[in-house]
């Protein structure tokens, strides 16, 4: 008996502190300071010559084309960028740029493809995951709600705030919710439903930011290139047996 009375009351303060939250005023304005301390991070990182870097793992509800079932999967990523080159990866891809040359890795298939790069891929500003944390995505979306949420006792809690498209028929989002740490201002987590009307490839997704902030880049990312092959044109060792596709040079 005394078992079950002290469970109950470990659920009961769970429960609490998920789900009695404070509303916060001026939700707007609060998620914009959020908007305003991310963008001038990064603004003094990509001036001072250093790279804007993203870590993130990734919790999808994607469909199964063979079973036309949404499975959950969960992988790790990586985004980091500054105004010479542009790098993205994950657990199956990885995408490395210049102002010359885009490689795409496919390490499941084990493949490099080689395109044309733009002024605009380098800017890691336009990238899905990066615009997320910018302003400019309340053109599309209106914040409809913030709430305190505190996970556990040792959390510091963040605000939460719940956007909804302006248009549901041409918003690729149906719902975003976007956690801020209170003391830091920094984002720590993304949940997004993705509108079906649009996309029924990822019903769901969840983004966990573990890291954000400068990193130092070496010498070796002068180019991406020097990322793919070694001084005498062959590939490094870790792309040794991939096969390799140059649309830049065959188109």
């Amino acid at each position: 008996m005394l078992k079950n009375i002290i469970l109950l009351s470990i659920l009961f303060s769970v429960f609490v502190n998920q789900s009695n939250a404070v509303p916060i005023t001026n939700c707007e304005e609060g998620l914009k300071k959020a908007y305003k301390v991310e963008e001038e991070s990064m603004r003094t990182i990509l001036s001072s010559g250093k790279a804007w870097y993203l870590k993130y793992t990734m919790i999808s509800d994607a469909l199964n084309n063979n079973t036309q079932k949404y499975q959950r999967t969960t992988s790790n990523g990586e985004l980091m960028g500054d105004k010479q080159i542009r790098y993205i990866a994950s657990d199956k891809v990885e995408v490395m740029m210049d102002n010359e040359d885009v490689f795409t890795i496919n390490k499941a298939n084990r493949s490099i493809m080689r395109t044309k790069s733009t002024p605009a891929a380098l800017d890691v500003k336009s990238d899905a995951y990066a615009a997320l944390m910018q302003e400019k995505l309340l053109k599309d979306y209106q914040v409809v709600s913030c709430n305190e949420y505190v996970i556990t006792h040792t959390d510091s809690g963040s605000l939460v705030y719940l956007l909804m498209p302006k248009n549901k028929k041409k918003c690729l989002y149906s719902k975003i919710n976007i956690y801020v740490a209170v003391k830091t201002s920094l984002f720590t987590r993304i949940e997004i439903d993705v509108n079906p009307a649009i996309s029924r490839n990822v019903k769901h997704y969840t983004m966990l930011i573990s890291e954000h902030g400068e990193k130092q880049l070496d010498k070796s990312w002068g180019k991406a290139k020097n990322r793919i092959f070694e001084s005498d044109g062959v590939f490094k060792a870790q792309y040794q047996g991939y096969r390799y596709n140059d649309y830049k040079k065959n188109k």
